[in-house]
């Protein structure tokens, strides 16, 4: 593979080029790093960041993407405005070294497998510490276990004490920047990000919450898609981070009103785990889970009051085509109960009459690859874009709870059910 340069034809003046073999660019108008590594491989994992990469190259083409990825004719993201390096050849990891000493390296995107995070995360946190990335970023899960999680946390607070060290006088750098974030793109669609920006306010309007499911569900298999080494550790490593980062949006987002106050994180009272009876996953994995669970909500608004809010999350492969949210309100005065649904397929939001007002929009375009990773990658705040290392550590210790709680037998099925199916079918044979 030969490296390909970056179009300087509308570069403006105060860009330069810091090599002919690494043009990245700083800009010396703003004093801001301008240039994204993204990390890569051949394979699904990284054509899922097609369309992210697709849109950064057509909206910033001259902030340069910069690419590490096999040579590989059939891989989709343009090489157009791109800049390859570290490729398999013998001086790969040299070129990427280069480029981030060249100190124009603003973000580190990880497009990879999970089983490869730890070690690339911890490498890259490294270079965070010496202050020549501003952040790294990873797709969920970013960890799969509690040991790995301890591992990613010494990284990070190792960088900060690098970070910390290197600032006049010691100076603390403010807890609120994260150093390492998370790619939870369903946190993002546009649908759902719009909803939680306003559950506080919806809340007022048609009272307490008290359900809550959440359904990530996929004809597709691991198998068919070409994914099985990213899921390799089961739909609950997979797809239950989803889940479980949207449930604790829905805490956090009610707790910002003084209304209601939500415990973060629901209680698990059972995990049922499925298999499509033709998978080629390792024995014993599960392609699809259903977790229930409950949590507390307190109504200040009636001297402290408190209910049970009944949580359900579920997700797999080989099933339907079902990616839905669905929350339930019920008024306290009036007793009447209001659903509010987001289809997390079509980018669609569903409110009744009494909070139309709050949403002009109801129908969306940035399924969490597009603009919003667009802003934190290129110049904007990643905290709007990505999930903060701080809630993506919470994700990895609940799912740790749900694996624990979920290690009986597996119900085998055939593929094309529902899950709503299975569990009836399940309860069926359990009588």
């Amino acid at each position: 593979m030969t490296l390909m340069e970056i179009s300087t034809d509308t570069l403006p003046m105060e860009r330069a080029i810091v090599s002919e073999a690494n043009p990245g660019f700083f800009s010396a108008a703003t004093g801001q790093r301008d240039t994204v590594l993204i990390v890569g491989a051949a394979g699904a994992n990284a054509r899922h960041m097609d369309g992210a990469v697709r849109r950064l190259v057509a909206e910033h083409p001259v902030h340069g993407v910069d690419l590490r990825i096999p040579d590989d004719p059939e891989f989709p993201i343009p090489r157009e405005n791109m800049h390859i390096v570290g490729t398999p050849e013998a001086n790969g990891d040299q070129e990427v070294l280069e480029l981030i000493k060249s100190g124009v390296v603003r973000a580190v995107y990880l497009s990879l497998v999970p089983s490869m995070h730890v070690q690339e995360i911890v490498k890259y946190l490294r270079h965070v510490g010496e202050g020549l990335i501003d952040f790294l970023v990873v797709p969920k899960p970013a960890v799969s276990n509690l040991e790995e999680r301890r591992e990613v946390e010494a990284a990070v607070r190792a960088a900060r004490a690098q970070l910390r060290a290197r600032t006049a006088g010691g100076a603390a750098i403010g807890s609120h920047r994260s150093l390492l974030y998370v790619h939870e793109h369903y946190q993002r669609k546009e649908a759902w990000d719009t909803l939680r920006q306003h559950l506080g306010e919806v809340s007022k309007h048609l009272g307490r919450l008290e359900s809550v499911t959440i359904s990530i569900e996929e004809a597709a298999t691991a198998e068919g898609e070409g994914r099985v080494e990213a899921f390799e550790r089961g739909a609950m490593d997979d797809l239950g981070p989803h889940t479980m980062s949207m449930a604790l949006d829905v805490a956090h987002s009610l707790n910002t009103d003084r209304a209601y106050t939500v415990s973060s994180r629901p209680h698990a009272t059972t995990v049922q785990r499925y298999r499509y009876a033709d998978s080629e996953l390792p024995e014993g994995v599960e392609t699809a889970f259903t977790v229930h669970g409950t949590t507390t909500i307190t109504d200040h608004q009636r001297d402290g009051e408190t209910h049970n809010v009944d949580f359900t999350m579920r997700g797999g492969k080989g099933l339907i085509n079902k990616k839905e949210a669905t929350l339930t309100f019920i008024h306290p005065d009036t007793g009447k109960r209001s659903i509010v649904a987001v289809n997390l397929r079509t980018n669609e939001l569903f409110v009744p009459d009494e909070v139309s007002s709050l949403f002009p929009p109801t129908t969306f375009s940035d399924n969490g690859y597009g603009k919003i990773v667009l802003d934190g990658l290129n110049g904007g705040d990643p905290d709007i874009s990505f999930q903060h290392w701080s809630q993506a550590r919470v994700v990895t210790k609940w799912g740790v709870d749900l694996a624990e709680l979920g290690q009986g037998q597996l119900v085998i099925h055939e593929r094309g059910l529902s899950l709503d199916e299975l569990a009836a079918a399940t309860n069926l044979i359990a009588a």
